[in-house]
């Protein structure tokens, strides 16, 4: 059982998660770049239901450390990828970007249930 989940995450679910879109050595996007953009807006909106007077900064600075760790996890353990130091930089963006995401669409939907009809 765990063989067979092995070989799907190490076969076609990782060769759909790195199929690149964008790799000229500066700027690198893959599909998961997508799953960090993802997962920094969750973890913002997480930081903001349980820890609401946590102040900004230091909920992007949370962001920041899980994505470094993670990054750090992804270099540790083999079985994640070989990735570029370009790519795994773009991954730590990405996930602070999901964070500001979720700060724009809380600031969208604030305005609209504020507006009187």
């Amino acid at each position: 059982m765990l063989n067979k989940l092995y070989e799907f995450i190490a076969g076609p679910l990782t060769d759909f998660l790195r199929k690149s879109y964008i790799n000229n050595g500066i700027f690198f996007m893959d599909n998961y770049t997508f799953l960090h953009l993802a997962g920094g807006f969750l973890i913002m909106l997480l930081l903001f239901l349980f820890f609401k007077r946590l102040k900004l900064r230091y909920k992007f600075f949370i962001i920041f450390l899980l994505a470094v760790g993670w990054e750090i996890l992804e270099v540790i353990v083999p079985l994640f990828s070989l990735d570029s130091w370009v790519n795994r930089i773009w991954d730590i963006i990405a996930e602070m970007l999901g964070g500001l995401l979720f700060l724009g669409i809380k600031k969208i939907f604030r305005r609209r249930t504020n507006e009187k009809p």
